[in-house]
């Protein structure tokens, strides 16, 4: 398998190993608020295999994530470390927690400022609804939507309660939670479009009962 490269005229299926949709799942699921990440992906017979997910250490609310830069670096150098390049790295994910999935104008901004030369996108929420998109930025700017997100049913988690223990553990070690307030006088304590930040601690979700 390859760096991602495209096939004139084929439009790519997303394709994503079991054990990874898994890891990604339970990060949405997981997560009280809305959460986000990076990704490796490779081409592979005109399609697009994704071949891990990690989650970065970031500041999350219920409305938006920030991932941390220098979290970013220190990832992108351990790649580079294990692969000697970072051409995999080519894939931003992140969830919209009960939203709609659906690319908003932070996600557009995220995008555009990432500046990965081509970047697979997925987007999901606690439904285990997923959107992915590639976007293409040279020679022409093209944008391919609502690609489809084909889990392989080969790799299953050996023991999906440690995999579960695994996700949690690294949720509470990395994410930095904040609620958004607007005070009932903003002009006397905050901008008159500001919102209070304030930090809450990490708590596990209720399971979610799926039919």
């Amino acid at each position: 398998m390859n760096p991602i490269s495209l096939q004139a005229g084929v439009i790519p299926r997303i394709l994503i190993p079991a054990q990874a949709f898994e890891r990604l799942k339970l990060y949405i699921q997981l997560c009280p608020s809305e959460v986000g990440g990076l990704g490796t992906v490779e081409s592979h017979q005109g399609n697009l295999f994704v071949t891990s997910i990690s989650l970065i250490r970031q500041r999350a609310s219920d409305v938006d994530t920030e991932l941390d830069p220098e979290a970013i670096a220190d990832h992108l150098l351990h790649i580079l470390k294990q692969a000697g390049n970072l051409s995999a790295v080519r894939l931003w994910w992140h969830s919209h927690a009960e939203g709609q999935i659906f690319w908003s104008k932070t996600d557009e901004e995220t995008i555009q400022s990432l500046r990965i030369d081509p970047l697979l996108s997925i987007v999901g929420n606690k439904r285990r609804e997923f959107r992915c998109r590639l976007d293409l930025f040279s020679p022409d700017r093209i944008t391919l939507d609502s690609l489809p997100l084909l889990p392989l049913p080969n790799d299953l988690p050996a023991d999906p309660d440690s995999l579960r223990r695994e996700v949690l553990a690294e949720l509470r070690e990395k994410l930095s939670l904040f609620r958004r307030e607007v005070s009932l006088v903003p002009e006397l304590i905050l901008g008159a479009s500001e919102a209070l930040e304030i930090q809450v601690p990490f708590e596990e979700p209720e399971p979610r009962q799926h039919s």
